[in-house]
C-alpha cells in the first residue's frame, strides 16, 4: 500500500508541477503578446513618421529646385545687363 500511495503522490507532485508550469508558460506568453503588440504598434507610429519625412523630403527638394532655377535667372538676367 505504501508503495502504491507513494506512486500516487509522485503522480500527484508532478502533475502539481505541470500545471504550474503551464500557468507560467501561459503568463510568459502573454507578456510575449503584450510586447509583441506594443512593438507593433511602434512600428506602426515609426512607418508614419518616415512616411512624412519622406513628403517633407520632397517638398524641401522641389523648393531647392525652384530657388535653383530662380538664382540661375537672376544670374543670366544679371549677365545680361551687364
Amino acid at each position: 500500500m505504501t508503495q502504491k500511495g507513494t506512486k500516487e503522490t509522485r503522480t500527484a507532485e508532478a502533475l502539481a508541477m505541470k500545471d504550474e508550469q503551464m500557468k507560467i508558460l501561459g503568463s510568459q506568453n502573454a507578456q510575449l503578446l503584450t510586447s509583441l503588440n506594443a512593438m507593433d504598434d511602434e512600428i506602426g507610429t515609426l512607418k508614419m513618421h518616415k512616411l512624412r519625412l519622406e513628403e517633407e523630403n520632397r517638398s524641401l527638394r522641389d523648393q531647392n529646385f525652384e530657388l535653383q532655377s530662380k538664382a540661375r535667372a537672376a544670374e543670366t538676367t544679371l549677365i545680361k545687363a551687364q
